[in-house]
């Protein structure tokens, strides 16, 4: 059950004195959205993220919009993402003579006069604890450095966001700033501050899971006001005053005599439509996989990019399905290689792995990006801080398994590890050095990480692979290990997984590890869902190790020469310190330790 609560004010826009239409303003207008569909401790809803994705559709295409929607959020996201919105207005990143529409939708509860949001994980027994107080945020939120500001709050109880609610009686809604000449306006406009807020009731009466001051407000949205491309709130009122339950509307804040709330439509551009028609038409003739990708790439926001991607996926399933049954005609280990190679995620790429008893990694794609690659609060090899950008690539899920590993090894009776190594002292059945006689089990049981392996022996694996299925997997580089560690361009977090110093959910470190290895997957995946990036193996890299640059670097790959390999991620062994994202390490490219392995890569 939900009430919609809206608090508005938009940015200041100047008209062009020959037309009279306001100017294009490309990165000014945001919209935030935290749509809550999923509850720990409430009933799930349907709706709330659906309504968030319509408004904010409108709000992109028809009005320019930079939109940013958060599902499903708990209260600490709801913080951060704030006190991120927050900063970026205060540093000047976002215009503060801008327009910022906040917009929560999912449940509202009511205690002790106060009103609260309740955010995925929170709890209605605890609502001080684990409740979005509105009499806290909305002091917060009215103090943004930003002059116009839209908050929707699309939940019960949630006319309690307007403290002077019980003495309002819903008076007839007009701003006299948006009834004044055109000019006028506009110019009161830029120097009035607002604070407006609409509520879908007046009385904390409930509304139902799909809210008709939603389908109301969407409405007004899609209008054109009274044609001059111009919507003001007052325009908009008309829409919503005609839901149900009768609306409240109030001001709100620091709202200014003679402000006013504007939305300026962007202009259609018709010449666009028919160039996009004329390309899904080309397409269309052709039928053929490359026109499809093609008309996707040139018109990546077309109207038909559904139909193409429905396209796309028809024709590479039937080139899978004719691929695969040439594949079983053959029958041959080789064939089913090339099938691997051509079609990696095919329907049949199991079926086919299978056929040549090659256990492979399961390989997560990540999306490349730029970051900032080092620490300023870490050790002197980790600085400078530098920018890189990466392109796309493939990270393996877990490190190589002592399953994986040992199908090379027994298929070439070559590379074996340290520890099983004829004639070394290392053996553990006929060595005198009990390094690795401590992991006991976990030394071959399938599940963990191997160990005892080298640089050159990773690379050898990696050549053995790709020849076997067909796929070129290599090592990571430095760069790719430590952006997809620390969670691609979202995150950036100090461990695997996590900034807390608390780390044993997501790291087998030398606080809990119980001096060995432990089997992969047996913490959780960081936000990318990779696994044991910090902790249980030392990981080889392809870089030879050197000191950091200075300057942007784009797709670096280490330096041309050098005496030591890099490691990264920490292990079993090792204090948290260690196991951090930034944290770096090197040795000989033909060292072995009990506590050293790796994991794969694979470029596009």
């Amino acid at each position: 059950m939900r009430i919609l609560l809206l608090i508005t004010a938009i940015l200041t826009l100047s008209l062009t004195p020959a037309s009279k239409q306001p100017d294009v303003r490309q990165g000014k207008d945001y919209a935030l959205f935290f749509a809550c569909n999923s509850y720990q401790n409430l009933e799930n809803l349907k709706n709330p993220i659906q309504n968030a994705r319509d408004i904010g559709s409108i709000l992109e295409r028809d009005y320019g919009f930079q939109k940013e929607i958060i599902p499903n959020p708990g209260l600490s996201k709801i913080r951060s993402v704030l006190a991120r919105y927050q900063q970026d207005f205060a540093t000047g990143r976002k215009n503060p003579n801008g327009q910022l529409l906040i917009f929560f939708t999912g449940h509202g509860k009511v205690e002790y006069e106060n009103g609260f949001f309740i955010p995925s994980d929170g709890n209605p027994e605890d609502l001080y604890t684990t409740g979005f107080n509105y009499a806290y945020w909305r002091n917060f939120i009215n103090n943004l450095n930003c002059q116009h500001i839209l908050v929707a709050v699309d939940a019960c109880f949630s006319v309690r966001f307007d403290p002077k609610w019980r003495g309002s009686k819903n008076p007839d809604f007009t701003r006299p700033g948006e009834l004044s000449a055109q000019d006028k306006m506009l110019v009161q406009h830029r120097t009035k501050k607002a604070r407006i807020l609409f509520t879908s009731d007046g009385n904390e009466k409930e509304t139902p899971d799909r809210s008709n001051f939603a389908k109301r407000f969407q409405e007004g949205l899609l209008s054109k006001g009274n044609g001059d491309n111009i919507l003001t709130s007052t325009e908009l009122y008309t829409f919503v005053e005609t839901a149900s339950p009768t609306p409240h509307c109030s001001d709100f804040g620091d709202d200014e005599v003679g402000s006013s709330f504007l939305f300026f439509r962007q202009e259609e551009d018709i010449s666009g439509l028919e160039t996009d028609l004329q390309a899904w038409e080309t397409a269309q003739s052709l039928n053929i996989l490359s026109a499809y990708q093609y008309y996707k790439s040139q018109h990546p926001r077309g109207d038909f990019i559904d139909l193409a991607d429905k396209k796309i996926a028809d024709l590479k399933r039937q080139a899978d399905i004719s691929a695969w049954g040439r594949t079983k005609r053959i029958n041959t280990p080789a064939a089913y290689r090339t099938y691997l190679s051509q079609h990696p995620s095919g329907i049949y790429a199991e079926v086919a792995q299978t056929k040549i008893n090659t256990p492979l990694p399961q390989m997560i794609y990540i999306q490349g990006g730029s970051f900032q690659m080092g620490s300023e609060k870490g050790a002197s090899d980790e600085k400078p801080v530098h920018k890189v950008t990466l392109s796309n690539f493939y990270m393996a899920e877990t490190e190589v398994t002592n399953a994986q590993y040992m199908a090379f090894v027994n298929a070439t009776n070559s590379h074996h590890p340290e520890w099983m190594e004829k004639g070394n002292k290392y053996n553990v059945k006929t060595g005198t050095n009990s390094h690795y006689k401590k992991l006991g089990k976990a030394l071959s049981a399938d599940a963990h990480p191997v160990v005892g392996v080298s640089w050159n022996d990773a690379i050898a694996y990696c050549q053995w692979l790709s020849k076997e299925t067909g796929q070129r997997f290599r090592l990571p580089t430095e760069a790719e290990w430590e952006y997809a560690a620390g969670g691609g361009t979202s995150d950036g977090t100090t461990y695997a997984g996590t900034s807390s110093g608390n780390i044993d959910a997501y790291a087998v470190y030398e606080g809990n590890s119980s001096n060995r290895t432990n089997s992969v997957k047996s913490k959780l995946p960081n936000s990318l869902g990779l696994y044991d990036m910090s902790g249980n193996v030392w990981e080889w890299c392809s870089d030879w190790f050197r000191d950091y640059p200075s300057t942007p670097q784009i797709n670096p790959q280490g330096s041309s020469s050098g005496s030591s390999r890099v490691l990264r991620g920490g292990s079993w062994y090792d204090t948290a310190r260690s196991c951090r994202v930034a944290a770096r390490g090197s040795d000989l490219p033909s060292s072995r330790y009990g506590n050293g392995g790796f994991r794969l890569a694979r470029s596009l």
